[in-house]
């Protein structure tokens, strides 16, 4: 699949607006924070959609086998700006996962 639109898959960096978390043990109810993080990449760019192009975002993937269980899809608003980017990155150093969090 061409991506024609700017999309940055990027080494860590500090997210300066809204920041989710995904493990492979976390769950698509919890909030998507470090501790709580989301189990889905999908779950975790549909929560992102009412930030898109206002604030940038960072969606931070944990260590561990992130299994598909439907296609993700980036179109137009997952483009970002230049002042709001859309980032999907591997998880900081430091990161932690919770291999019992289940929400």
């Amino acid at each position: 699949m061409m991506l024609t639109r700017r999309l940055c898959l990027a080494l860590p960096i500090m997210a300066m607006g809204v920041e989710f978390h995904v493990a492979p043990q976390g769950s698509d109810i919890a909030p998507g924070t470090h501790d709580q993080p989301l189990a889905t990449l999908v779950t975790a760019i549909a929560k992102a959609g009412p930030f898109l192009g206002r604030e940038s975002e960072v969606i931070n993937l944990a260590p561990g086998v992130h299994r598909l269980t439907q296609p993700v899809v980036l179109g137009a608003p997952e483009s970002g700006t230049a002042a709001a980017p859309f980032v999907i990155s591997g998880a900081p150093r430091g990161f932690r996962s919770y291999p019992s969090f289940r929400h």
